[in-house]
């Protein structure tokens, strides 16, 4: 596909210009399948992976980034025998007939298309880009792995760039091209923007983001607790993550297809808690912050749900457990037999990978019809079902 584009122009037109020309690109494969192809055979998904756009470059696309890559190396190797053909003498393309013979080449169709097949049908979100803010530790490191066991590529953000950076190389063993490390501020908007805009020139899009960004709370009575340590709550649990979800959706609505986003919140987001006015509040604000989000975005197709968790076994959640045992003289086995003891399972200390599987499942084709939700993983706490 060739792109004749006035870098000049504003970008509601280019848009509009790369749609229409896109269109058109499609129109005319559509014809020219009809002029070649045998009675029943389909057209093919893939038919456009290159796009040759003048004083941008070469933009290739496929299912994954590897595939990408692969397109943009093979098509260059193409640029250069045409350019070793021309000195020599003249290049000349082949016939169409034969060039379509050769695009639809059985052994090589069945591979691909097999692949594809395969993929869709073991995987959950193939073809998918996540953004998993507070990817470094916990639930997010567990998130990590099973959005790409999923088939996802993963961008694992964390305030701790190099962890970050970590845990995607750990994953990317086992899926190689899929992931990066990126540093993020949750508090810093100009952090913000630079995950967001790396993701899109990283991965070509951004189809679900989850939001894990978590503090460790501060318990003090209402009577004295500090202005800094409410603010502090509220920057990493409420405005952080309004300011994420804002620049997510964004791209999301700019591409028009849709869009997950999901964010672990906490029981204490509806079970008001003695001393955590300052991690309950925020995690309430954060919870009608996602249904107000749900109500605006519904209508793109972009859909926001919350978990709402308790217990998870996580560095965060032991620290918390310490200083709630500490705070009431007990040890911290009693704390957690206390806790195992208040849900209706009698379970104590959930993995993280439950809140993980939980929020690839959101993010999925199976909870399309899905948005402002709160789905818990407490092991059933009466006092924090939200309905």
């Amino acid at each position: 596909v060739w792109l004749e584009l006035d870098p000049a122009a504003p970008e509601e037109r280019l848009v509009s210009q790369v749609r229409s020309d896109l269109a058109a690109a499609r129109a005319e494969y559509q014809v020219y399948h009809t002029r070649h192809a045998a009675a029943g055979e389909p057209p093919l998904d893939d038919w456009a992976k290159v796009i040759l756009a003048p004083g941008l470059g070469v933009i290739t696309a496929f299912s994954d980034k590897r595939g990408a890559v692969t397109a943009n190396v093979c098509y260059r190797a193409v640029l250069e025998t045409i350019e070793n053909a021309e000195a020599v003498d003249r290049f000349q393309f082949l016939a169409e007939p034969d060039v379509f013979e050769f695009e639809h080449w059985p052994l090589e169709r069945r591979k691909v298309e097999e692949q594809i097949a395969r993929d869709r049908a073991t995987r959950e979100l193939p073809r998918h880009v996540v953004v998993v803010i507070g990817g470094g530790s916990g639930i997010g490191r567990a998130a990590a792995r099973r959005f790409a066991e999923e088939g996802a590529h993963v961008v694992v953000a964390d305030l701790d760039g190099d962890t970050a950076e970590r845990v995607a190389a750990e994953v990317a063993v086992q899926f190689p091209g899929r992931l990066i490390g990126a540093a993020a501020d949750v508090c810093d908007d100009a952090s913000l923007d630079a995950l967001f805009r790396r993701t899109v020139l990283e991965f070509g899009g951004l189809d679900c983001l989850f939001y894990t960004a978590g503090l460790p709370p501060r318990f003090a009575p209402i009577t004295e607790i500090r202005r800094e340590d409410l603010q502090r709550q509220l920057e990493v649990h409420y405005l952080g993550a309004v300011m994420a979800l804002g620049r997510a959706a964004t791209v999301m609505r700019r591409q028009g297809i849709g869009g997950s986003i999901v964010a672990s919140v906490s029981k204490a987001a509806i079970v008001p808690g003695k001393d955590a006015v300052a991690y309950g509040g925020s995690k309430a604000a954060l919870l009608q912050a996602l249904r107000v989000a749900a109500v605006e975005l519904g209508g793109d197709g972009i859909r926001v749900n919350a978990i709402n968790a308790d217990q998870v076994d996580t560095p965060l959640f032991r620290r918390f457990v310490q200083e709630r045992a500490a705070s009431r003289g007990v040890t911290e086995a009693e704390q957690l037999e206390m806790y195992r003891k208040r849900n209706l399972m009698g379970v104590s200390l959930i993995p993280a990978e439950a809140v993980a599987e939980l929020a690839v499942v959101l993010a999925g084709e199976r909870f399309r019809f899905t948005t402002g939700g709160i789905v818990t993983v407490d092991g059933g706490l009466p006092e924090g079902f939200p309905r």
